[in-house]
């Protein structure tokens, strides 16, 4: 009965929560962003690579043939922590293009951006991951945002690159509701992480803010998280696209979501005193029903995993007793299918159905209608709150026990377990 009232529960705050994006994301219709640029701002955009051999020149053909005066757009590679691959050398075939190449020694991410930072002559200021792939329209969609003085960061609408198997569908259309979610996270002044494929800055605000945390597996959200806590906006371009690869396998995909999820609740823990009325709906709602989502969906894995056991179980202990006579189960399952009454959960259910596909038809409307979506829509639905919470379980297991991960050039054993050895 407990489990029972923890469910609805869980679906109504699930389909308010819904609904309210829903009516948000109509909102943006009412708003008034310029449609073009009044001037052309020199802009320089970073790209940070470590063992890129395979899609760095990609990735620097498609800033090349972004549309935007020559002249005012600046292109800085920064090949860091030593790349044991041919980066480096791809890189610098493109400097007779105008592309400017560096090389640093150690350090991740953060670093290489804020190196080049230094050297960096832009008014705005941004980086693009070595395996992402910037539209050529991206610069003209996300700039007209900076008209707004307030507005410091503005963040792009990311897809996947190509998809090809089932993993790489299902992340796509996942991609595709984050663009909905972050277009609605903007109109509710609450992004809290500012992607690392293509976000770009004011870069006065970046140079005093202290650049990227040069420490932090998901510098992006650390950033994001900064900005919120100074009450500056971050806005959002669901036309501004950039494609990025993603993991093709299951174990590089969770490889990618420990970090993810590591960082975020590190920086959570690190930008506690967000939570609360004193910084808006970010404060009092999305960040609250972040952690609830991570909450509950764990435990309805871990309800469903000992049910399914259990049933399992008494079905077998059943079979047992009728000889293993499956044909006669399965007709007596059928015979009671007319008396099936639908309850109120069913109800929810399709609801969620009908909404979640909603959602997913504006993240797609807006931003290019390129995808085909239905074919993987139910194997999301149905398959991506198990693969949440088996994401959760693990980096719950690695916070406790793991002695060291390295992501790029940042090394992190913030474990639970590091700290008691170290404190003995």
């Amino acid at each position: 009965m407990l489990f029972e009232l923890a469910v609805y529960a869980g679906m109504f705050i699930g389909m308010f929560s819904a609904v309210f994006f829903v009516l948000t994301f109509l909102e943006e219709e009412k708003r008034n962003i310029p449609a073009k640029l009044a001037k052309f701002p020199r802009v320089t955009i970073v790209v940070p690579a470590w063992n890129a051999a395979d899609t760095i020149a990609e990735t620097i053909k498609s800033l090349l043939d972004i549309n935007y005066p020559k002249g005012k757009l600046e292109i800085i590679v920064i090949e860091n922590n030593k790349s044991s691959d041919k980066t480096l050398e791809i890189a610098k075939s493109f400097e007779k293009d105008g592309v400017i190449v560096c090389s640093i020694p150690e350090g991740g991410k953060g670093r290489a951006v804020n190196f080049a930072f230094k050297k960096a002559t832009g008014e705005i200021f941004g980086a693009i991951d070595s395996d992402s792939y910037a539209t050529p329209n991206i610069l003209m969609n996300m700039l007209p945002y900076f008209s707004d003085s307030e507005v410091v960061a503005v963040t792009p609408a990311l897809k996947v690159h190509k998809p090809k198997n089932v993993w790489e569908h299902v992340q796509s259309l996942e991609y595709i509701y984050g663009i909905f979610l972050r277009k609605v996270f903007a109109l509710l002044g609450s992004i809290h992480v500012a992607p690392g494929p293509m976000t770009i800055y004011r870069a006065d605000y970046f140079g005093k803010s202290g650049g990227f945390d040069e420490d932090n597996i998901t510098e992006d959200m650390e950033i994001a998280l900064r900005i919120q806590s100074q009450h500056l906006k971050i806005e959002n371009a669901p036309n501004g696209v950039v494609y990025t690869s993603s993991p093709r396998g299951f174990f590089q995909l969770l490889r990618q979501r420990l970090r993810w999820y590591l960082g975020f609740f590190e920086n959570i823990v690190k930008y506690r005193h967000l939570m609360g009325h004193e910084h808006g709906i970010l404060g009092i709602f999305i960040l609250p029903l972040a952690l609830y989502s991570i909450g509950f969906s764990v435990a309805l894995f871990a309800y469903s995993a000992r049910r399914i056991a259990v049933d399992t179980f008494h079905w077998i202990a059943n079979a047992h007793l009728g000889n293993f006579d499956f044909l006669a189960g399965i007709k007596s399952s059928l015979s009671l299918l007319p008396f099936y009454s639908p309850g109120i959960t069913s109800a929810l259910a399709i609801c969620f159905l009908i909404i979640g596909a909603l959602m997913l038809y504006f993240g797609w409307s807006r931003s290019g209608k390129e995808e085909r979506l239905y074919a993987t829509y139910f194997i999301y639905i149905f398959f991506y709150t198990w693969l949440f919470a088996i994401w959760w379980l693990a980096v719950i297991f690695t916070k406790i026990f793991a002695k060291e991960m390295k992501f790029g050039g940042v090394v992190w054993k913030n474990s639970l377990i590091n700290r008691v050895l170290h404190r003995q």
